[in-house]
C-alpha cells in the first residue's frame, strides 16, 4: 500500500478515507453536514475549520454523538468562554490567541523602523468586532491609542 497512516502499534500503514463537507456558511447546513458525516459516513474523527457560529453549531452534533472533533478556528476567548459554560468531552480546539499575535505585533514594532501606526480592518459581526476590542484595550493601556 502506498498511501495511509503508519501506526507503530501495528506495525504498518492503514488505509485512512478523508471526506470533505461544505457547510456554505450556513450554522444550519453545518449541523447537517457533520450529522450526515457521523451517521451515514461513520466518521471516526471531525476536523472543523469554519466561523464561530457554525463552529459551535457543528461542535454540539459532535459531542452529541461523542465522535472525537477537531476545531482549528479563530480566537480563543470565544471557545474558552463557551467550554467554561458546559465543558466540551469530545472537542479540542486549536485558536490562535488574539492578545498573544497583538502583542507581537506591537513588540516588532519596537525593533522595526517604521511610523508605527497600525490599522485593523475587520468585518462587522462578532467575529470581526472582538479582535477590534482587544486591540483597542491594548493600545490604551500602552497609551499608544488615537482614534
Amino acid at each position: 500500500m502506498q498511501g495511509g497512516i503508519y501506526l507503530s502499534a501495528y506495525g504498518r500503514k492503514l488505509p485512512v478515507r478523508v471526506i470533505f463537507a461544505d457547510d456554505e456558511s450556513s450554522p444550519e447546513k453545518g449541523v447537517e453536514c457533520v450529522t450526515k458525516l457521523i451517521t451515514r459516513d461513520q466518521v471516526n474523527l471531525l476536523s472543523i475549520v469554519s466561523i464561530l457560529p457554525i463552529v459551535l453549531a457543528e461542535v454540539e452534533v459532535s459531542e452529541r454523538y461523542k465522535v472525537p472533533c477537531l476545531v482549528c478556528s479563530g480566537f480563543d476567548k470565544p471557545y474558552e468562554e463557551r467550554s467554561l459554560e458546559k465543558p466540551w468531552q469530545y472537542v479540542w480546539i486549536e485558536a490562535m490567541s488574539l492578545e498573544g499575535m497583538i502583542r507581537g505585533c506591537l513588540d516588532l514594532l519596537e525593533t522595526v523602523k517604521t511610523n508605527r501606526i497600525i490599522a485593523l480592518h475587520a468585518i462587522d459581526n462578532p467575529d470581526g468586532r472582538y479582535p477590534g476590542t482587544v486591540l483597542e484595550d491594548i493600545a490604551k493601556k500602552a497609551k499608544v491609542y488615537r482614534y
